[in-house]
């Protein structure tokens, strides 16, 4: 049997054409991986997996079958293959739900930057990541999951590039139901804004607060709500009390405004992105 650790590497998807080659967030009912296909042809996949109650495959598919310029592509929703050498293993994994996603080039931006990045880098950062949240929403795909854990990015020269994201994993979490045992947190820190926690539905201003959070923690290194832990309810997101900002002038009054916990206070997301490219323009 695997160690907890394995889990679920070596696990095909789709009748065998998809295989499990790393874990990369999780250890409990919810987690992310990555899959190549079987046959050897090029590509890699970010899989969601949760043995929690979740929505039929059918029901999935219509929720999360959304397409925006930058979106991960929605490849295939169903559980993990069966097979019968070990049917006590078998019989756990069949009862997961499973999302397949085809990832755009490069690695996970947790993985790719460590500490704080450059301003001009962290704002280009910005600037990729709010630009495929602009195209999605004007879609009518408010994507309010997004998160450093789930954006891809390359990088050249000291030089971080995004090459796309997704939420469908967020939203496969957050549709099933809870499971009646503790389980550790797929993810360490919350990325949200202060209305989603307290459920309301979230708007392109939901997302100008959630991408300050990520542009703060790219220009600084540290997370700038000091409870947003997964645990927790996190108070400072909900009172809008960040920690100091240890940014530059030209900056920080665009994050001051996109923490404000009234979303009508904030900057609107094409603003936010607007200001962030004059920024950088400043910068070249």
């Amino acid at each position: 049997m695997a160690t907890l650790n394995d889990f679920a590497v070596g696990e095909t998807l789709d009748n065998g054409r998809y295989r499990v080659v790393e874990n990369l967030f999780g250890s409990g009912v919810d987690c992310t991986h990555i899959a190549v296909r079987s046959d050897g042809t090029p590509g890699l996949f970010l899989v969601s997996s949760t043995d929690r109650v979740a929505p039929t495959p059918s029901e999935l598919t219509h929720a999360l079958s959304y397409a925006a310029p930058g979106l991960f592509e929605l490849v295939h929703i169903g559980a993990f293959d069966e097979r019968g050498d070990d049917n006590a293993v078998r019989s756990f994994l069949a009862g997961h739900t499973v999302v397949l996603e085809a990832l755009s080039p490069g690695m996970c931006i947790r993985q790719l930057v460590k500490g704080a990045l450059s301003k001009l880098d962290a704002v280009r950062v910005g600037i990729g990541v709010g630009s495929i949240l602009v195209a999605a929403a004007r879609g009518g795909v408010v994507l309010a999951g997004v998160r450093p854990e789930t954006i891809w990015a390359t990088r050249d020269d000291d030089i971080a590039r995004v090459t796309g994201l997704s939420d469908r994993g967020d939203r496969l979490f957050r549709s099933a139901r809870a499971a009646c045992f503790a389980s550790m947190p797929t993810y360490e820190r919350q990325y949200t804004a202060p209305e989603a926690l307290k459920g309301d539905v979230p708007t392109e201003r939901t997302l100008s607060f959630i991408l300050a959070t990520m542009l703060a923690e790219w220009l600084t290194g540290e997370h700038p709500f000091p409870d947003a832990w997964s645990r927790r309810v996190p108070v400072s997101v909900i009172q809008g009390n960040h920690a100091p900002l240890a940014v530059s002038a030209d900056v920080e009054p665009l994050l001051l405004r996109s923490f404000s916990v009234e979303p009508g206070d904030r900057p609107s997301l094409v603003d936010f992105v607007g200001q962030l490219e004059i920024v950088a323009r400043q910068h070249v």
